[in-house]
């Protein structure tokens, strides 16, 4: 507080009281100014009317144009009326204009700003220490308080020493509980192993042995006639997508754990990774038509956003090839941006209902109206 004050009385005893009279000071420059520049056409107010004249007795000597003559006249008169005006003016100053400085009234006015708005918090911060110490109760009165928190404190303490030797006595009842089930489950297991040790028993599982092996071979080749039928659906559905049969001509399905494998025409492994945005997508399509089209059956399709990270070319494959074929019931869930105008008007002869689902942000809800976009 005291640097603030010694730099406010700086700020005073320097150039911020002339803020006042900043006006006057610019009025007094303007004095001083034009008093200077008729002192010095009045020196030189005689002779530039002899030279005027001069020029004017050499104009007429030479015989130059009236008109010419004319504008000269008037030119000459009216710059000896601007230099009497000047001369005219009333000198009372005599100061020398090199004795105004100029003065940085705005950055004072803002530094004086300052330093009164940080005196302001200054001042509020030791008000508000002052009543937070006034808000401090006399030492005699907190004699009581301070006896009856240190019990509390002694019986928090006890409360916590209580609560660790339950918690102590809960852990060692949780590990006998886990040996004795522990127990039970070995007790139970040797059991099981002494009931399947007998005749009966380990006949019963040498038949459930055969009886497994010939299942699995069963459903090893009904998986692999499956995948077959399945491999040879998603080729196509990607052929019809892409308009590339040249590109991708086999598919295989590893069974074991699904894997897709692509080939080319020349026998060369295509890894999906490898595919571009668009053709991943085509792809994925593809699986999914090749899966709806194995299983036989009337399957509704629901398609989110259809035709995101497709350029043009692939977007009009699907809508040509996919969406009619796509099932007997389809949904599109689709943006003005990807099913516009021109897919609009190709799908429309198939389209059952249109709906428009539109975010209302006072309402923090969305309503469905019917209609698409457009």
């Amino acid at each position: 507080m005291f640097i603030l004050e010694e730099q406010l009385r700086e700020l005073a005893t320097g150039d911020a009281p002339l803020i006042l009279v900043q006006h006057l000071l610019r009025e007094t420059e303007q004095q001083a100014i034009a008093e200077k520049k008729a002192k010095h056409l009045s020196g030189l107010h005689e002779e530039l009317e002899k030279r005027d004249a001069t020029l004017l007795q050499l104009l007429k000597q030479h015989e130059v144009k009236q008109s010419a003559l004319i504008a000269v006249e008037t030119f000459i008169q009216a710059e000896q009326q601007k230099r009497e005006k000047y001369i005219e003016t009333e000198c009372y100053l005599n100061i020398d204009t090199k004795h105004f400085v100029p003065l940085h009234f705005k950055q004072i006015i803002a530094n004086a700003n300052t330093l009164i708005a940080q005196s302001e918090t200054v001042t509020d911060e030791i008000n508000a220490c002052e009543q937070q110490l006034a808000s401090i109760p006399d030492p005699e009165s907190l004699e009581g308080i301070t006896e009856r928190l240190a019990n509390i404190q002694n019986e928090i303490e006890k409360t916590n020493l209580r609560i660790k030797r339950l918690e102590y006595e809960y852990d060692a009842i949780c590990r006998k509980m886990a040996r004795r089930k522990a127990q039970m489950v070995e007790v139970s297991e040797t059991e099981m192993q002494e009931q399947f040790t007998n005749e009966t028993t380990q006949r019963v599982i040498k038949h459930t042995e055969k009886v497994r092996s010939t299942l699995e071979k069963f459903a090893h080749a009904v998986t692999q006639k499956h995948i077959l039928q399945l491999e040879s659906l998603i080729l196509d559905s990607f052929q019809q997508l892409s308009r590339k049969e040249h590109f991708i001509n086999k598919i295989e399905i590893e069974p074991k754990n699904y894997t897709l494998t692509l080939y080319t025409a020349t026998q060369e492994k295509v890894l999906p990774e490898s595919l571009s945005a668009g053709e991943r997508q085509l792809l994925a399509v593809s699986i999914l038509w090749g899966l709806s089209r194995a299983s036989g059956r009337p399957l509704p399709a629901i398609i989110d956003t259809p035709l995101s990270r497709l350029d043009g070319k692939h977007r009009k494959n699907l809508v040509d090839n996919y969406f009619y074929q796509a099932s007997h019931q389809v949904i599109l869930l689709s943006t003005d941006e990807e099913i516009n105008k021109k897919y609009y008007r190709c799908l429309k002869p198939a389209i059952g209902r249109e709906y428009h689902i539109t975010y209302e942000e006072d309402k923090d809800s969305s309503i469905i109206n019917p209609g698409y976009f457009f």
